[in-house]
């Protein structure tokens, strides 16, 4: 094979990446749409949560949590489902995007319901470690992707949850829910309106 033939064949391959990442993109806002779905629950969650608490029943503002998040899972396992009978093929940037969150999110669960009612950690830590997650969860996404808007949100997600180690946890909820829409709910709508006209 001669020079120019590499050259060819190595622009045939740049291609074919640049190809996977921009189906990728468009996969992640038409089938998957996880940042979207996923910021409308942790919302309502954060919001009921005071809602309970400014009702007189502190005890019970985990209750949001424990309704929201199972159902959050429940509604995103049969969207998926659905996608992946009418998608048959996925490209390895898809699968790749697809485990680091189920990884995350079983991490979540873990930390938010079983590692609390164990005595290992106490709730007050539940939020920063949380944080941290979502955070490398949306920093692998980003690069995968390759959208720097989307690792800019994973940043924004470490400083929360390094902040939220310092400050009162009565306001946790407040600054999850603020990283929420900035980091999930914006620029999963801006996905959304980008590629949805590809």
């Amino acid at each position: 094979m001669n020079t120019n033939e590499q050259k060819i064949s190595a622009n045939e391959q740049l291609l074919v990446i640049r190809e996977m990442i921009e189906k990728t993109k468009k996969n992640t806002v038409d089938n998957g749409w996880p940042l979207i779905m996923w910021g409308w629950f942790i919302l309502a969650s954060c919001i009921f949560h005071y809602i309970i608490i400014f009702f007189g029943s502190p005890p019970l503002s985990w209750l949001p949590w424990a309704i929201f998040m199972p159902a959050g899972g429940i509604v995103h396992f049969i969207i998926e489902f659905k996608t992946h009978k009418t998608q048959k093929i996925l490209t390895y940037a898809e699968k790749s995007i697809g485990w680091i969150w189920i990884g995350c999110g079983s991490a979540m669960f873990i930390i938010g319901f079983i590692a609390p009612a164990s005595g290992i950690i106490g709730w007050q830590a539940i939020t920063p470690l949380m944080a941290l997650l979502a955070g490398i969860g949306t920093l692998v996404t980003s690069k995968i992707i390759e959208w720097k808007f989307l690792f800019y949100c994973s940043m924004l997600w470490w400083v929360a949850g390094i902040a939220t180690m310092f400050i009162n946890p009565f306001y946790h909820n407040m600054i999850f829910g603020g990283v929420v829409i900035i980091a999930y709910l914006i620029p999963g709508y801006t996905l959304r309106k980008e590629y949805k006209k590809v």
